[in-house]
C-alpha cells in the first residue's frame, strides 16, 4: 500500500490506498465543480452554526467559510468561470458581499440566510440570482439541494486528470 506523502502545507494521498500507483490526488483540492461559499460575522460562534456547516458539506462537500466580507469577495473574484458557487451571505454581509460579487459568471446561486426576512427583503429584490432569504436552515438545505440538481440536469460533469500535475484536476462541462 502508498503511503501518504506529507508536503510543506498538504497532505497527498493515493487515489487508489491499495494500489501502488504515482497518481495522487491533493486532499485541499476541490475535485468537483461545486463550493459553498459561506459569509456570516458569526460563522463560528455556535453550536448550530457547526451543525449547519456539516449539513452543507453533506450538499456540496467544498465549504469555505469568512467572518470578513473582504477576504469573501477576494476568494470569489480569485475563483475559476468555471467553477459554480452557491453563496451564502447573513443580512450583515450580504448587501456588500454582493454588490461586488453578483455580476461574476461564477456566482450560480445566492441565499440570504438570516434570523429578520422582513429587514433583508427590500435589499435582495435588487439582485436576480438570490434565491431567497432564509430564516429556516431546512428551508435553506432544501432550496440548495433542488439547485444543486438543476445544474447537474443542466451539465453533465466529466473528470480530466492532469498528468503533469497530478495533484491538480479539471473538469469540463459538457452540456447534455
Amino acid at each position: 500500500m502508498a503511503s501518504p506523502i506529507t508536503t510543506d502545507t498538504k497532505e497527498i494521498r493515493p487515489i487508489d490506498p491499495d494500489s501502488t500507483s504515482l497518481l495522487y490526488v491533493n486532499l485541499q483540492d476541490n475535485l468537483e465543480p461545486f463550493t459553498v461559499v459561506w459569509a456570516d460575522t458569526q460563522i463560528n460562534k455556535s453550536e448550530d452554526c457547526l451543525k449547519t456547516q456539516d449539513n452543507l458539506q453533506r450538499i456540496i462537500n467544498c465549504l469555505k467559510l469568512f467572518d470578513d466580507a473582504q477576504k469573501c469577495i477576494l476568494f470569489v473574484e480569485n475563483t475559476s468561470n468555471d467553477d459554480i458557487i452557491f453563496l451564502i451571505v447573513s443580512g450583515e454581509l450580504g448587501n456588500t458581499i454582493l454588490a461586488s460579487l453578483h455580476a461574476l459568471p461564477q456566482v450560480a446561486y445566492v441565499y440570504a440566510f438570516c434570523f429578520e426576512s422582513a429587514i433583508h427583503e427590500q435589499w435582495t429584490k435588487h439582485y436576480e440570482k438570490i434565491r431567497g432569504v432564509f430564516t429556516d436552515k431546512n428551508l435553506l438545505f432544501e432550496q440548495i439541494k433542488m439547485d444543486v440538481k438543476a445544474q447537474c440536469s443542466r451539465w453533465s460533469f466529466t473528470t480530466e486528470h492532469t498528468f503533469t500535475n497530478p495533484s491538480k484536476s479539471t473538469f469540463s462541462r459538457v452540456p447534455k
